[in-house]
């Protein structure tokens, strides 16, 4: 199709627009002579040649530096505007060699300037205070540096520090201190944390990769608002949740089909992603969501061999449990006594620090008698 709106019918037409294309492309060279380019040049602000540079740079071009320069050129190199690569210059030299030598040669030895220079030559613009403040106050913008926030994401131009999270950080803490004067239950605050937490990490998450040490954060706030209801709490859970889900019926641990394998304490090791390391999943080659039943046939347990001391020892572990037909069921184990229901008192006496019985109990403070 040709500027006018016209189809190009013959060979002819297809030619002239292709050479008046790359003529646009190019600039037209009309072959007018500057003869005042030296003045021009050193009027420039360059950096100043030493002798030596100055007489290197005034040796004559000859073809055999053009062609020893198109020989170092990778054969990949991008072309250019005229869509010669330098694989084609190569393998065409016995054709367009001398067409290319002297074109060459043309440039060094004649001072005329093509049209195109404004498009191939680096423009230097000085950027004047006053003219900042006059574009500032006509449209009514304020300067800023990188990195600079944009629909509350920082805009940067490396990957992400962990201060570039701060404001991350700061508005997971202010939605956790904000609900931490309310009465929630932890299904209340479990609620929360998937929904407007998760929501606030999962708007990041897809522009940027946080750094581990920020999702760890992140996690520690959640995990204390969870239990505690404050983000500020650094206390831990009560009791020792590697012990208090147990299932031990009919010899076993129920089916297995409720039971994520590397999530769930069951085992005494506790979850087996705390146990084994975040490597686990890949070095044993089981997904990170499987269930127990899953790992399992009739011929038994279908683990890789162990490689390491914690390996062995869960295979040793898992050896003496046997599968059964029942489901999955979770019970307190305080001590080394399964408990029907769960009892502050006994769990708090289990982890308490004991002491001495003191003289006094035996003498009449256990009868309820006044010391």
């Amino acid at each position: 199709m040709l500027p006018d709106g016209t189809r190009a019918e013959t060979l002819k037409d297809i030619h002239e627009y292709a050479v008046e294309f790359f003529t646009d492309i190019l600039g037209k060279i009309r072959g007018q002579f500057f003869p005042d380019l030296p003045e021009f040049l050193s009027s420039m602000p360059l950096p100043i040649c030493t002798p030596m540079h100055i007489l290197a740079l005034s040796e004559p071009v000859t073809a055999d530096i053009i062609k020893a320069s198109l020989d170092r050129m990778p054969s990949s190199k991008t072309h250019g505007p005229d869509g010669f690569t330098a694989e084609f210059l190569k393998a065409s030299w016995s054709v367009l060699g001398t067409e290319l030598t002297n074109n060459v040669i043309s440039f060094f030895n004649y001072p005329f300037m093509p049209a195109a220079l404004n498009s191939t030559s680096l423009v230097l613009i000085q950027k004047r205070d006053e003219e900042l403040q006059r574009i500032k106050e006509k449209f009514d913008l304020s300067p800023g540096i990188l990195p600079i926030r944009y629909l509350g994401l920082p805009l940067c131009t490396r990957k992400l520090s962990i201060g570039d999270c701060d404001p991350l950080l700061a508005q997971i803490r202010k939605n956790l201190n904000s609900w931490s004067h309310r009465h929630l239950s932890l299904a209340g605050r479990y609620t929360l944390l998937t929904s407007v937490i998760s929501g606030i990490v999962g708007f990041w998450t897809p522009t940027f990769m946080l750094p581990k040490k920020v999702i760890k954060w992140v996690n520690t706030l959640s995990n204390a608002f969870f239990w505690h209801g404050t983000s500020e709490s650094a206390r831990g859970a009560k009791v020792k949740w590697t012990d208090i889900t147990f299932p031990k019926q009919e010899g076993g641990l129920g089916n297995g089909d409720d039971t994520f394998f590397w999530w769930d304490p069951w085992t005494p090791f506790g979850p087996l992603i705390h146990y084994l390391g975040q490597d686990g999943p890949s070095l044993l080659g089981i997904p990170l969501f499987s269930t127990v039943r899953e790992l399992t046939s009739n011929e038994g347990w279908s683990l890789p061999h162990p490689r390491s001391e914690k390996q062995i020892s869960l295979h040793a572990f898992v050896t003496t449990i046997q599968l059964s037909h029942l489901s999955d069921k979770p019970i307190w184990l305080i001590g080394d006594k399964v408990q029907k229901s769960f009892s502050s008192r006994k769990a708090w006496s289990e982890i308490r620090e004991c002491r001495e019985i003191v003289s006094l109990y035996s003498q009449g403070v256990a009868q309820g008698e006044d010391p």
